[in-house]
């Protein structure tokens, strides 16, 4: 048997689609999820930039906003109505 082949018998099938215990869909959909955040957090600070009266019409602060605005893209979204 080659050494592949002896080191795959080793693993399990579910260690196969996983990866760091977490399904491989979900780590497909990260990067995804991530520049989703990255996007919503530049349309964001165009919004603050531009007209910030419709943030508050929307019931969001403009400190609350600002704060989203700067936060990293693997930080999840944290921005909520008041």
């Amino acid at each position: 048997m080659p050494p592949f082949a002896s080191a795959l018998a080793e693993y399990s099938w579910r260690s196969l689609f996983t990866a760091g215990g977490l399904p491989l869909p979900i780590i497909f959909r990260l990067p995804l999820i991530w520049l989703e955040r990255a996007h919503f957090r530049a349309r964001l600070r165009e919004d603050i930039k531009s007209d910030p009266y419709l943030l508050r019409d929307i019931g969001i602060r403009v400190d609350d906003a600002q704060a989203e605005a700067v936060r990293f893209f693997w930080e999840p979204v944290l921005l909520k109505n008041h």
